[in-house]
């Protein structure tokens, strides 16, 4: 048999599927059956009608396909339709009257099968079943089968068979005395089974139509399966789905969606993107994650890129890779959960807090001096911290000031601090003559704002011809010193 693959977007699967599709037992109704108008509606997707019929001695000499791979479970969602299947044995029934033969009945063992191979063929369309083999190890009462998709009603595919003499040969058939219909509507089509059957039917009360879900087995054989996408760009927070759709290569038909609990979903990056076994992905954190979908064994990725969660930041913002850095490293978050607010000041007790958490959010034991922070504040841990260490002193008046904003000059001091508490190299300095405004650098802050030049973690404005010691820093400069710190002088 010549094997077809497709090969939509990134995953070209083959895949072969067999299992029991129960009416009682594998298949949990979960929805009232559909209108009249949903069939005609629905029905508009399906192009083309097929039907094949076949004996026991037709397949007597196929082989079995060997070297199979282990078989996986693929999960579909269907309309059992009973009404239909019955619809179609009186229409048999009429046909073998005509012809002076016995009336078929319903088997209880043969309808099940039926309802079974119909769900089958809905991702094989083949009397060899999925899992390789024929149609009769389905069951061992069915002596003939005849199959069809595409027809919307009883006497559509009642039609088709009877003008095919392969079909009308089995429907026929005068050593025939039971029967198992099986009608399964999934994703826009009609999937029709006859399993004709030769011993005395154990007949059944009729079933009740309704939605369910089938469990099928499969190995990587006869399925050609997709996914709708390879990548993806999300917002820390946001979601996105990925579908598995599978081409029947059987019937030829547009691809159809199957569950995606059928495959095994995986992330490279938990702490990037999470993703859950019906491949609903969600992005956690700032970078790039890939996706991984399997199916027994075979597999394609997606590309999860995940952006930071802010409105007021874009890729083409200067301080973008800062403010990606600082997030990502939990050393400045936003002021809400979308937005960072680059240009707002940062105040002292910021300041303290972003260092805080370099540091690793440290816990300081004893008592806070200052009277402006309370223990209910933010940063009053920060601030215990920063007072023990040195990296930040209060004013003259005994305050702390966490409100008040901080000047460059100011920041550019505080780091130099802090580089001096982690013990780092702080001899190095840059000659501020280059700028214009170099003289409005107060001389407590010379030095450290010498050596922030010296190690790039301050620079220039205005195409570098001003250092602007006096001008209040923003969250976006903060960030963009803080990551040269991290870059240059190192956390």
């Amino acid at each position: 048999m010549k094997r077809k693959f497709l090969c939509l977007l990134i995953i070209c699967f083959s895949i072969l599927m067999v299992g029991i599709i129960s009416y009682g037992a594998e298949i949990t109704q979960v929805k009232e059956a559909p209108t009249k108008e949903d069939y005609i509606n629905k029905q508009e997707d399906a192009d083309k009608e097929i039907s094949k019929p076949t004996t026991k001695e037709d397949l007597a000499s196929v082989p079995s396909l060997l070297n199979l791979n282990q078989p996986t479970n693929i999960y579909i969602v269907g309309y059992v339709d009973f009404d239909m299947a019955y619809q179609v044995l009186d229409l048999v029934n009429q046909e073998r009257k005509k012809a002076g033969l016995n009336t078929l009945e319903m088997d209880t063992s043969l309808l099940d099968s039926a309802m079974h191979r119909a769900a089958e063929t809905s991702i094989y369309f083949e009397h060899t079943r999925p899992n390789g083999k024929d149609c009769f190890t389905m069951d061992q009462r069915m002596y003939a089968e005849n199959i069809a998709a595409g027809q919307t009603s009883a006497q559509m595919v009642m039609d088709s068979w009877m003008q095919s003499e392969g079909h009308k040969a089995n429907i026929l058939n005068s050593s025939m005395k039971s029967i198992g219909i099986g009608c399964f509507y999934f994703q826009g089509i009609y999937y029709w089974t006859q399993c004709f059957g030769i011993d005395k039917a154990v007949v059944p009360q009729k079933p009740q139509s309704g939605w369910g879900r089938a469990t099928i087995e499969a190995v990587t054989e006869y399925l050609a399966i997709a996914i709708d996408k390879t990548e993806a760009t999300l917002k820390v927070g946001e979601t996105t789905n990925i579908n598995l759709y599978n081409y029947n290569i059987g019937f030829q038909v547009q691809g159809s969606g199957i569950e995606e609990d059928s495959a095994t979903w995986t992330s490279s990056d938990s702490k990037v993107a999470e993703v859950d076994k019906y491949g609903k992905i969600t992005a956690v954190g700032v970078g790039d994650a890939t996706i991984t979908v399997k199916v027994s064994d075979a597999e394609a990725t997606v590309k999860i890129h995940v952006d930071l969660p802010f409105t007021d930041v874009s890729r083409s913002n200067w301080y973008y890779n800062s403010v990606e850095y600082c997030y990502k490293n939990g050393i400045i978050y936003g002021t809400t959960n979308t937005t960072f607010s680059p240009n707002t000041n940062v105040t002292r007790g910021n300041l303290v807090t972003i260092l805080w958490r370099m540091e690793g959010s440290p816990k300081s034991s004893g008592s806070l001096s200052f009277p402006d922070v309370k223990q209910s504040d933010y940063f009053y841990e920060a601030v215990k911290w920063a007072e023990k260490s040195g990296v930040v002193h209060g004013y003259e008046n005994g305050q702390f000031g966490p409100n008040n904003n901080i000047s460059r000059e100011q920041l550019a001091t505080i780091l130099n601090n802090y580089a001096k508490y982690k013990k780092k190299d702080t001899k190095a300095q840059a000659d501020l003559s280059k700028f214009v405004d170099n003289s409005k650098v107060s001389s407590y802050a010379r030095e450290a704002v010498s050596w922030s030049v010296a190690k790039n973690v301050m620079s220039g404005k205005v195409n570098g011809t001003k250092i602007d010691p006096q001008g209040r820093a923003t969250r976006a400069e903060a960030a963009a010193m803080i990551q040269n710190y991290c870059n240059y002088v190192g956390r």
